[in-house]
C-alpha cells in the first residue's frame, strides 16, 4: 500500500497534512492532521516522509509578470501562478529536510479529478466553490493552465463565468480548444449550463485543507506539475538522517530500559534479602539450642569485658613501690601503707605513715614525692613526736595515686 504525503499553508497560519494511500479500491485520504505553524515540534515527526507543499498563489499572464518582485512556476503556457519570494523562502527553511517541492495549492483542481476519478478526461474544467468565490481551473491534456477567481453574486451566475473564460480563451489565440467537460466536486450545487457535460468527482472530504493537501500530494507521482522549487539539498539524506533519529532513540530507549531493569531487579532482591533476614530471625528465635548459645555468648562476652576492663585500669605498684624506695631519706621508716580507689576517675587515694629521726627527714621525703609524677596532692596529715622514745617522730602523709593503663 503506497502512501503519498501532502501539506498546505492555511491563511490562518497553520498547516494541514493529507496523507493518501493507494490500495484495491483507488486513492483514497488515509488520514490528515493540522497543526499551527508554531509548533515546530510536528516538522520532526515527518521523518523520513518526502513531502509536497502547496502555498496560496496568484496566476497572472505571463506577460505581465515581474521577475524582481514575484517567483512564478515554469509554465510554458500563457499564464504562470507567482507568489513573493520571502514567503516561499519562509516554507523551504521550515520544510528543508523533507521537501521535495512547492507547488500551487490550486492544483488539486487537476491532479484530484485527474488520479482519484475513474477514467477521467485529458482536458476539462474544474470548479470548486469557497466561501467568498469560485475557483475555476483549466486543464489542458493534464496540465493545469491557470485558475481563476469569480466572486459569488448568484449560483445561475456561474455558467456566464465560465461563458466569459471561453471568450477570452479565443483571445489567446492558443493551439488547444476551450473544455467542455466540467468537474464538480462531491455534492456542491453547482450549474455550468447545458453547453458543458458536468461530471462529480467523489472524494468523501469535506474540509477544504484537507482536500487541497491531498491534491498537492500527487505532485509525488505527477513531475509535470507546476512547482516554485523542487527538492532541497537536505532532503537528499532524510533517509539517512531518519536512520540516525531512530537508531538514537533506539540507544535512549535502551539505556532507560537497562536503568529500569536494574532499578526493578535492586528492588527485587533488596525485598528478598528482607524476607530471608526475617526468615532468618524467625529461625534464631524459635530454635531453643541457638538460644542457648546466644546465651552462653553473651555471658563470654560479658566475662571478657570484665577482665578487660580490669586488665587495662591496673594500677603500677611495683613502679610505685620502687620510686617509693628510692625517694625514702635515711633514718626513715614506713610502718603502714593504705589504699582507697576514687570512682570514675582512675586514681587510687593512698596513707603513708611511720617514723623518722627528725622532722627534716620528713620534708625531705615530701619533697622527694612532689617530683613524682605518679602522685599528686601531697600533703601532710600529721607529725608529731614518739610518746616512749623523745628522739623520734611519727608521720602521717596524704596524696593521690594516677593509674595507668596497660
Amino acid at each position: 500500500m503506497k502512501k503519498i504525503h501532502g501539506i498546505i499553508a492555511t491563511k490562518d497560519g497553520s498547516y494541514t497534512q493529507a496523507t493518501i494511500v493507494n490500495d484495491t479500491s483507488g486513492w483514497r485520504l488515509y488520514n490528515s492532521e493540522t497543526w499551527n505553524i508554531n509548533k515546530a515540534y510536528k516538522r520532526h515527526f515527518l521523518f523520513h516522509n518526502g513531502i509536497h507543499l502547496g502555498t496560496e498563489c496568484h496566476w497572472i499572464k505571463t506577460d505581465y509578470l515581474d521577475k524582481e518582485k514575484y517567483i512564478s512556476t515554469e509554465n510554458s503556457g500563457p499564464f504562470v501562478a507567482c507568489l513573493q519570494p520571502f514567503q516561499l523562502q519562509l516554507y523551504i527553511d521550515s520544510f528543508q529536510y523533507n521537501l521535495l517541492g512547492t507547488h500551487p495549492d490550486d492544483l488539486y483542481l487537476c491532479t484530484i479529478p485527474l488520479y482519484m476519478q475513474k477514467n477521467p478526461r485529458e482536458s476539462f474544467i474544474s470548479i470548486y466553490q469557497e466561501e467568498l468565490c469560485w475557483k475555476i481551473a483549466v486543464v489542458i491534456e493534464r496540465k493545469l493552465v491557470s485558475v481563476f477567481s469569480f466572486p459569488i453574486i448568484q449560483t445561475s451566475n456561474l455558467q456566464y463565468c465560465i461563458s466569459r473564460l471561453e471568450r477570452y480563451w479565443s483571445t489567446l489565440k492558443s493551439e488547444k480548444d476551450f473544455p467542455k467537460t466540467v468537474y464538480i466536486f462531491d455534492d456542491q450545487k453547482l450549474d455550468p449550463g447545458d453547453q458543458y457535460n458536468m461530471l462529480r468527482v467523489k472524494t468523501s472530504i469535506k474540509d477544504h485543507s484537507v482536500l487541497k493537501a491531498a491534491g498537492i500530494a500527487f505532485c509525488t507521482i505527477d513531475s509535470d506539475t507546476p512547482q516554485f522549487t523542487g527538492a532541497t539539498e537536505a532532503s537528499r539524506f532524510r533517509r539517512q538522517r531518519s536512520m540516525i533519529y531512530f537508531f538514537s532513540a533506539a540507544l535512549i530507549i535502551l539505556s532507560l530500559l537497562s536503568f529500569g531493569t536494574l532499578f526493578l531487579m535492586n528492588t527485587h532482591n533488596q525485598s528478598r534479602i528482607r524476607v530471608c533476614q526475617s526468615e532468618y530471625n524467625r529461625i534464631l528465635t524459635d530454635n531453643k539450642e541457638i538460644r542457648d548459645l546466644f546465651s552462653q555468648g553473651e555471658a563470654l562476652a560479658t566475662k571478657l569485658n570484665r577482665i578487660i576492663n580490669l586488665s587495662s585500669n591496673v594500677t603500677c605498684w611495683s613502679r610505685f613501690l620502687h620510686q617509693l624506695g628510692q625517694q625514702k631519706p635515711p633514718r626513715l621508716f614506713f610502718e603502714r601503707l593504705g589504699s582507697e580507689p576514687i570512682p570514675g576517675e582512675g586514681k587510687v587515694k593512698i596513707a603513708l605513715s611511720g617514723w623518722a629521726d627528725n622532722e627534716s627527714t620528713v620534708t625531705e621525703l615530701i619533697k622527694n614525692l612532689n617530683a613524682s609524677k605518679l602522685l599528686s596532692h601531697i600533703s601532710l596529715s600529721s607529725m608529731e613526736r614518739d610518746s616512749k622514745q623523745k628522739d623520734y617522730c611519727r608521720f602521717k602523709i596524704l596524696c593521690i595515686l594516677t593509674l595507668s593503663k596497660s
